[in-house]
């Protein structure tokens, strides 16, 4: 297991490919049954996406509110996938979470891995709460855009 460094704080991750980082989160829908899963983070995307195998982990599947289709571009065309609101902790490695409760998720069923889509200053507002912060190099050509992050080793 790896780990990004920030200020002596430790936040966990799990580096499968460069610059894919992972962290642990569980996930609830109406039944209030919690199923522990890695996600991947994405400070890049619109949209927090789950996979269908969750969903039939939680056993929701016909309870959950359908709110529609979210379009997709894939490498083969446009995709429609359903979409409805689930509950997320991101766990921290005090122990505690960030709670993101009614969360819009797109449910697509050819992916093998959640993808947690925040933007940066929900990313850093999770994570503050921990006294965790992972550092990041902001592109200066762009307000806020991130050009890389900067793992730290502790």
């Amino acid at each position: 297991m790896k780990a990004l460094y920030h200020q002596g704080q430790q936040y966990p991750t799990q580096d499968t490919e460069a610059g894919l980082n992972y962290i642990e989160i569980e996930v609830s829908g109406p039944t209030g049954q919690w199923v522990k899963t890695k996600a991947l983070i994405d400070t890049g995307a619109n949209v927090t996406s789950i996979t269908a195998a969750l969903v039939e982990q939680l056993g929701v599947d016909d309870v959950l509110p359908y709110l529609g289709d979210q379009l997709l571009e894939t490498a083969n065309g446009n995709v429609a996938e359903p979409t409805t609101k689930v509950n997320i902790r991101i766990l921290g490695t005090d122990g505690n979470y960030t709670l993101l409760q009614d969360w819009p998720v797109t449910i697509i069923r050819k992916m093998d891995e959640p993808i947690l889509g925040l933007d940066i200053l929900q990313f850093y507002s999770a994570q503050m709460k921990h006294g965790q912060i992972v550092s990041m190099v902001f592109d200066e050509t762009g307000p806020g855009a991130i050009q890389k992050r900067k793992q730290i080793q502790g």
